[in-house]
């Protein structure tokens, strides 16, 4: 089944849930949030679309772009909620690519860097896409500057695919 085929069976947006973590829709109650933590040159540094600084003028726009792509079936983007402290530490998405594969993009709050956070929400964002969206393979990019992006990719069972200046190029198929 591909994406195409799905399109009609995902009426509203999904929520997933982990041990810790609930991945879900970006709402307008989460610009303040996004904007204190998204702000950060660090992370900017190394989101290829996102600015420094960032406002809410961005945050407002990046709320209108994660709901056109899901109603268009372009992009799958979840805000990243830390159960215990209802809280949004970061974003992470599918952006579907030809309708067979996808892009995962993610991000986390400096804040809460080191938890594992990112493989968590990688490792059911995956299943998602594979048995949900239909995807037969992903693939993400990072900076070889960005040893712990790496990691988490590489725990998730991506393979490294390719270098190509500062960027290196990872991907999984489904199993």
């Amino acid at each position: 089944m591909g994406i195409n085929d799905n399109k009609a069976i995902m009426e509203q947006f999904p929520t997933l849930e982990t041990q810790r973590l609930v991945l879900r829709k970006l709402k307008l109650e989460d610009l303040d949030r996004l904007v204190f933590i998204a702000n950060n040159k660090r992370i900017a540094d190394q989101i290829t679309n996102m600015v420094h600084p960032y406002n809410h003028v961005h945050a407002s726009m990046r709320l209108g772009y994660v709901s056109r792509g899901f109603n268009e079936g372009s992009r799958y983007c979840f805000a990243i909620i830390e159960k215990d402290r209802d809280r949004m530490v970061g974003e992470i998405s599918l952006h579907n690519r030809d309708g067979r594969t996808a892009e995962l993009g993610y991000w986390i709050d400096e804040g809460s860097w080191g938890l594992g956070f990112a493989s968590e929400a990688c490792k059911v964002i995956i299943g998602f896409g594979f048995s949900e969206i239909g995807y037969s393979s992903l693939f993400a990019t990072c900076s070889i500057h960005n040893p712990a992006s790496e990691k988490v990719l590489l725990k998730n069972g991506f393979q490294l695919e390719s270098e190509q200046g500062q960027l290196r190029t990872y991907s999984l198929d489904k199993q």
